[in-house]
């Protein structure tokens, strides 16, 4: 996930001489700690921040990593594997309606291809979303048209079964309408509380000095 990271300029050179301070390691443990305090400051922020059940779930598998130089937190498990999927707003075992191929024209060549299936939200009349999309028109290259500026053979039509039902996939690969950089809960968390995550590092910090040299 693409996200630029908080820098702390200076803050290798503080953690190595912490670390040199320290004969029995208690510096670098210290340094560890705050990391991984500061991490659970993350994780509950994010977790408040998911706001359905899949989001829930996923951000319940954070966990803070015991880094040395860096507060990182890690997501996803055996169970749960669809962490990011759950971050950037994939859903998850929603019915999705496979369109038909349709014949387009690139260049010197003519190839068949899919669009995008049509997602069919919790609730919604299968019946009454296929004929949504079939009143629909698309150019050659897949942009929706307006019906009076389209020919008959530009209509979307949807795939369909030799018993004539209309085929249909269930998965979570669906997102949401998706824009670089946005997600739905772990960096959406970071973003909203900025400055109070720098605070609070910054005091963990100054708690792991008090550690190590308490006079």
């Amino acid at each position: 996930m693409a996200q630029d990271p908080i820098r702390i300029p200076g803050m290798r050179e503080f953690v190595t001489q912490l670390r040199k301070a320290t004969e029995d390691k208690s510096g670098e443990q210290a340094v560890k700690d705050a990391n991984v305090k500061t991490g659970n400051f993350v994780i509950a922020m994010a977790q408040r921040e998911a706001s359905n059940k899949m989001e829930r779930k996923a951000a319940a598998t954070l966990t803070a990593s015991k880094a040395m130089t860096a507060v990182r937190v890690v997501g996803g498990s055996a169970d749960r594997p669809y962490f990011a999927g759950a971050n950037f707003g994939a859903h998850r075992n929603r019915t999705r309606l496979i369109k038909a191929k349709v014949t387009r024209v690139v260049g010197d060549r003519t190839i068949e291809k899919r669009t995008r299936a049509t997602m069919v939200r919790r609730g919604e009349d299968i019946d009454k979303v296929a004929r949504r999309v079939e009143r629909q028109f698309v150019d050659y290259r897949g942009r929706t048209i307006k019906r009076r500026n389209a020919s008959e053979e530009m209509r979307v039509r949807l795939a369909r079964t030799k018993s004539g039902n209309i085929r249909k996939i269930k998965g979570w690969n669906q997102f949401r309408k998706f824009r670089k950089g946005k997600d739905y809960f772990l960096y959406a968390a970071i973003r909203k509380n900025f400055d109070d995550i720098v605070r609070f590092y910054f005091d963990a910090l100054g708690d792991a000095v008090k550690q190590v040299f308490p006079d």
